[in-house]
């Protein structure tokens, strides 16, 4: 749903974090990252690399789905820094690139980013703000380190109503979690509504803010793996695993409810994103 394995708010930093069992990051990246992320990626990576920037910062990069599409659009000469909450993320990410690629990979609080003001001329990040709790410091975070003339690209899901596969999620843990479901679930898919975005960067100085609506008919060749990913390679798998509940019989059930919704294999599921891009004056 994400790409990132940040789940649970901490008040006193005010960040989500979440406990990465050690599998967790290759289910994420390996079942998940080819449907949900993969076309998006491509997406947000031609954007981004349009205008040929030579310092890039990606922030909540989870395994690096964007960040190695990234390197391969970025000039030869650009310097490309991938940074999320979570090191075992990145771990995934760092194996994604030879030793010589221009590319330094650093965990990071999106809230409070290590690095001097004007340091970067695009900062890039898929499906990640959502999960942010102070997303006005986040968004000033990003204003800060971009040079002029930077660019702030990122993505958000839309709503439910055009991604449906959220519903079908929500309804598997409801079966399964009938009392106290995860929040987790609630959060991905809740960050939809396009003008208080663009009144938030707008209030922060940015200029040229550029809203794109991206959809696709996503082909699922084999729904049980997908279903295993969703599960596996999110946080629900550990709030499946502190209930009580068996994992396997929640993967068998997810993927009856893919089947039931979508039709037979190949499944044919819509996806629908909202990118963002504005500019630092």
């Amino acid at each position: 749903m994400t790409d990132k394995g940040i789940a649970i708010h901490d008040s006193s930093s005010q960040q989500f974090y979440v406990q990465i069992p050690n599998k967790m990051p290759l289910f994420y990246d390996q079942g998940l990252g080819p449907v949900m992320f993969v076309d998006f990626a491509e997406d947000i990576v031609r954007r981004a690399a349009a205008a040929s920037p030579l310092r890039v910062l990606e922030v909540a990069a989870g395994t690096g789905i964007v960040s190695r599409r990234l390197r391969d659009f970025l000039p030869a000469e650009a310097h490309l820094t991938v940074t999320d909450l979570n090191s075992a993320m990145l771990d995934v990410a760092h194996a994604k690139f030879g030793p010589n690629e221009r590319v330094d990979f650093q965990p990071a609080n999106a809230l409070s980013l290590p690095f001097l003001d004007e340091s970067f001329d695009a900062l890039i990040c898929q499906f990640g703000i959502m999960f942010f709790p102070d997303k006005d410091k986040a968004c000033r975070e990003a204003h800060r380190v971009l040079a002029s003339g930077g660019r702030y690209v990122f993505s958000v899901w839309d709503s439910e109503r055009h991604n449906p596969v959220a519903t079908l999620i929500k309804d598997v843990v409801a079966r399964f979690c009938p009392v106290d479901p995860p929040r987790f679930i609630e959060v991905p898919f809740s960050y939809h509504r396009i003008d208080p975005v663009r009144d938030l960067l707008d209030s922060i100085g940015f200029t040229g803010i550029n809203v794109s609506v991206v959809g696709i008919q996503k082909v699922v060749e084999d729904a049980y793996s997908f279903a295993r990913g969703q599960i596996h390679g999110s946080p629900l798998v550990d709030e499946f695993l502190l209930r009580g509940v068996d994992v396997h019989s929640v993967v068998d059930a997810f993927t009856e409810i893919l089947l039931r919704e979508f039709g037979s294999q190949p499944i044919r599921m819509p996806l629908r994103a909202i990118v963002f891009d504005a500019r630092r004056p």
